[in-house]
């Protein structure tokens, strides 16, 4: 879904484009990669200190992602797949303290059945409840650029 915006004091209009699902869903996997699947695996082996191990590395990894892209935007996944996470109203990164509350309120978006996680599929800016909470977006990384430069 795309959204044109102006801020009215520029004459040229911004195209925004929201992030797909499938887009999404290939960000949050590359960054939670350990948790979801290095984890289970080394347990299910024996591995119990290995695997413990694992989950401290993988945990990590998820806030180290949550802080980049709150200072930048992009996380390691988001980087892959060319998405940016943004301010809802400026369009802008959120900083670090928002990307981190944002990963605790992704919590909200597990409670209802998981819901929130397919959220985006119905929303018209793609948003999951996490984002509506902590009002942001995801969207396409030539969008923020576009927004960047009409300033």
């Amino acid at each position: 879904m795309t959204e044109t915006i102006s801020d009215g004091a520029h004459a040229d209009e911004v195209r925004i484009v929201y992030a797909s699902w499938p887009r999404r869903i290939a960000s949050g996997v590359i960054d939670f990669w350990g948790l979801a699947v290095v984890v289970p695996i080394l347990d299910d082996h024996g591995e119990r200190a290995l695997a413990i191990a694992a989950l401290v590395l993988a945990y990590l990894w998820w806030l180290f992602n949550a802080l980049l892209a709150g200072l930048n935007g992009q996380s390691f996944g988001k980087r892959a797949v060319g998405t940016v996470l943004v301010d809802g109203d400026a369009y802008s990164p959120i900083g670090a303290r928002r990307a981190l509350l944002r990963v605790l309120a992704h919590v909200v978006d597990s409670l209802p059945m998981g819901i929130g996680w397919i959220a985006p599929l119905f929303s018209r800016e793609r948003r999951c409840f996490a984002d509506i909470i902590m009002n942001t977006v995801v969207v396409m990384k030539q969008s923020t650029a576009t927004v960047a430069n009409s300033d």
